[in-house]
């Protein structure tokens, strides 16, 4: 992960850089002791982030690109390389970043860049001459991006701790999104945040703003049919595996083995399932393991023996983490601070120790099921 700040166009310029590299870092769990600045008064940049990890084999940052007309901050991810190098006329083999490639694509595209960008992506363009800002963020939404009005001007941020550690600013409660998020109304408030007057970036939407205009947010991501022709079902579920597999097959780590938190429901085995079908047909050279989380006997979540039965299908060991003796809230009582975010996932402590289960088995990466109930949910079973 990276973290990304950007002042633009405050009355009194900036922050300063020591104040804005302390609020850089204020974004806990994202930034690293990597730090790139660009200073161009009225704007100030920064990207913050650690060492590539050496096993993903993925395009990992450093996240910060800059030429004679933009510069780009991005926490991103990109696959699909070979199709986006071709279109841009980029070597693969010159190993781009990721900051690079957005950067060609804006180049070549404009705005318009988004929608030639497969990945997850938070990203933040400063137009050096027009002094215009451009943000956007791919539609699954998984790496956050803010925007505030502040001393005349805006400033952008992965994290809300890095807003609210900018020197004069005044973080207050938003009572109405954290009633909101208490209350389980995830989607009630829109894009407004716990922090008054900081609003999210939804999901596969973009914003421009400047000094001379207003802040516009515009929805580039819209769901579409590729294939109109119509196909039985059956068809349909072998069309829906390729694509399935390709897409698993992009994300598995080129060194080091994958992690699929598995579960014993459709979506997650669906993911490993089109994981292990690559590698066994030679499409992939990858590694896939299972990460599992263990319930007691009794419990409404135990799905431990259909999960052991998958493995024994496909001829490997899950990897346990033992769910009754992980704690719900970690370290609650010893917890000098909250996040500035409100709403807090009710298996943190679960994903956690995945998290850790995977790591030690020496995976940098993590695959999981979520959002394929949406697929799977039309069966006939």
């Amino acid at each position: 992960m990276t973290a990304i700040l950007g002042v633009f166009e405050t009355a009194a310029f900036g922050p300063g850089e020591r104040a804005f590299c302390d609020a850089l870092g204020s974004a806990l769990g994202r930034a690293g002791d990597r730090v790139r600045l660009q200073i161009e008064p009225p704007a100030i940049l920064g990207v913050a982030h650690r060492a590539p990890e050496p096993a993903s084999g993925l395009l990992q940052p450093p996240s910060f690109a800059v030429d004679d007309d933009f510069v780009v901050l991005a926490d991103a991810t990109l696959y699909y390389l070979p199709d986006l190098c071709r279109v841009l006329g980029v070597r693969v083999g010159a190993n781009p970043s990721a900051s690079q490639l957005i950067l060609s694509a804006f180049r070549k595209y404009g705005v318009g860049c988004v929608e030639h960008l497969e990945g997850d992506f938070a990203l933040l363009i400063w137009d050096r001459h027009s002094r215009r800002v451009f943000c956007a963020r791919d539609f699954t939404g998984r790496r956050p991006l803010f925007l505030a009005p502040w001393r005349g001007g805006l400033v952008v941020a992965t994290s809300l701790d890095s807003i609210a550690a900018l020197p004069g600013f005044d973080p207050q409660v938003n009572l109405a999104a954290v009633g909101s998020d208490a209350a389980g109304l995830l989607f009630a408030c829109d894009d407004e945040t716990c922090m008054r007057g900081v609003s999210s970036l939804r999901a596969g939407h973009t914003a421009q703003w400047s000094a001379n205009e207003p802040l516009i947010t515009k929805r580039f991501w819209h769901p579409s049919a590729k294939n109109v022709e119509p196909m039985s079902f059956d068809d349909a579920a072998v069309h829906l595996r390729e694509l399935l597999t390709t897409a698993v097959t992009e994300r598995l780590s080129r060194s080091g083995p994958t992690a699929v938190w598995m579960s014993g429901g459709r979506d997650s085995t669906a993911v490993f399932a089109a994981g292990m079908h690559a590698i066994r047909n030679g499409t992939s050279n990858g590694e896939l393991v299972q990460v599992c989380r263990s319930h007691p006997r009794g419990d409404s979540g135990r799905e431990d023996e259909a999960i052991d039965e998958i493995g024994r299908w496909w001829g490997v060991t899950p990897h346990w983490t033992d769910a009754q003796h992980t704690p719900l809230f970690p370290g609650i009582r010893n917890r000098t601070r909250w996040s500035a975010e409100a709403f807090a996932p009710p298996f943190e402590g679960l994903t956690r120790a995945l998290a850790r289960t995977g790591r030690a088995l020496g995976s940098s990466i993590a695959l999981d099921g979520y959002g394929g109930d949406f697929l799977f949910q039309v069966s006939r079973v």
